[in-house]
């Protein structure tokens, strides 16, 4: 420790000299900002000197306390970039997925469409069987010659007009006019 002491003692010496030699010979001139300067470098001593350990305790713990945060931080970021990995898998597989769901749902749109088509021509089919019926039936209950005549006219035409839907022809409109004429000329017939 006596050693210690003298070598520092020394130290202090040289640069008291120094600092003596460097004044006398006006090498350093004394301002604000060398007074400035020198009390700078007397307040860092003072604080290494007494204080050192203190502060070395201090930014030692605050690196640990740094270095524990940058830890979780970056396994943070690694779990993050993980997560983001597997998203990102799974988004390329959502075209083949999409693609099959297009597909599936293609599918599906034409069977619809398809027993809808039937259920339709079904209903169609059974709504006119019952109008041709309820024409037939209605001459049976003695009505008059005119309503039997149209009754057997109009089950042909409609017979014709299914029988041209069905193969797929183009259909002629029914105008009233031609419906007229047909009647004037049932009743001609008749009389």
């Amino acid at each position: 420790m006596a050693t210690y002491t003298n070598q520092r003692w020394r130290m202090y010496l040289i640069l008291f000299l120094i600092f003596c030699v460097l004044s006398s010979t006006h090498i350093l001139i004394y301002n604000e900002e060398l007074l400035v300067v020198i009390t700078f470098f007397f307040f860092l001593s003072f604080l290494s000197q007494y204080f050192g350990n203190t502060i070395k305790e201090s930014l030692d713990e605050r690196s640990d306390t740094i270095g524990t945060e940058l830890q979780n931080l970056f396994l943070l970021r690694r779990d993050s970039l993980q997560e983001l990995s597997e998203e990102y898998e799974r988004a390329l597989e959502l075209p083949f997925g999409m693609k099959g769901l297009n597909h599936f749902t293609k599918q599906e749109l034409k069977r619809g469409v398809q027993s809808t088509q039937k259920a339709l021509r079904s209903t169609l089919s059974h709504q006119m069987g019952q109008k041709v019926t309820t024409l037939l039936g209605s001459a049976t209950t003695g009505e008059s010659e005119l309503q039997i005549q149209i009754g057997r006219n109009q089950l042909g035409i409609i017979l014709y007009h299914l029988e041209n839907l069905w193969r797929g022809k183009k259909i002629p409109s029914w105008d009233r006019k031609r419906v007229e004429r047909g009647i004037k000329s049932l009743k001609e017939i008749r009389s």
